[in-house]
């Protein structure tokens, strides 16, 4: 099986640097170009399935990518939640709740502020979502196609292939990644094109 896994094109909020997670925000105008430019890079895939989050930004990107194809949106691959640090920029973050996020960078992944959803339930919910996808596939060679956000994609690269750090992985918005999934089995054929 080959697995796809796209980000979202950008959006308002990634240019002015917020942390968005569960804001349920549209694509901007680079956003919807660097969507049209994957089109392009993908315009010979014909995914066996298209699957996105419930937030917008990823339906839209996968409708701009693959406009004739039907979405199965997936509320287990949302980003993760950020609480009341949303629409906020780190600056903004740290001047309105300074021990939190102080905290939280010397223990990203461990530490869970007020109002944040911890890094474990997150885990959880994307390891659980994903697994249902991951079955043996009636045609071995079927193609499925993720488009999501950059913390789910980091996510799953980092347990898929365990050398990769969770925060190392670079993922460019208008760029896709590719894998070959045999069970239990992960390759990487193309990474961040």
């Amino acid at each position: 099986m080959k697995i796809i896994l796209i980000r979202h094109g950008e959006t308002d909020y990634n240019a002015k640097k917020c942390f968005y997670g569960r804001l349920d925000v549209s694509i901007n105008q680079t956003g919807q170009d660097q969507a049209r430019q994957l089109a392009t890079k993908l315009a010979s895939c014909h995914p066996d399935r298209l699957i996105t989050s419930q937030l917008v930004r990823t339906k839209e990107t996968a409708s701009l990518i693959f406009p004739t194809y039907t979405q199965e949106a997936n509320s287990s691959l949302n980003e993760k939640g950020f609480g009341n640090w949303e629409g906020k920029t780190a600056n903004q973050i740290e001047a309105c709740y300074k021990d939190d996020w102080q905290a939280w960078l010397e223990d990203p992944l461990g530490y869970t502020p007020a109002t944040v959803e911890p890094f474990s339930s997150f885990k959880q919910r994307v390891l659980t979502g994903i697994a249902s996808y991951l079955v043996e596939p009636t045609e071995p060679e079927a193609v499925y196609v993720f488009v999501l956000h950059l913390g789910v994609i980091r996510l799953l690269l980092s347990e898929w292939f365990p050398n990769y750090s969770f925060w190392d992985i670079q993922l460019d918005q208008g760029n896709y990644t590719l894998l070959d999934y045999q069970p239990d089995k992960w390759r990487v054929l193309n990474w961040n094109i």
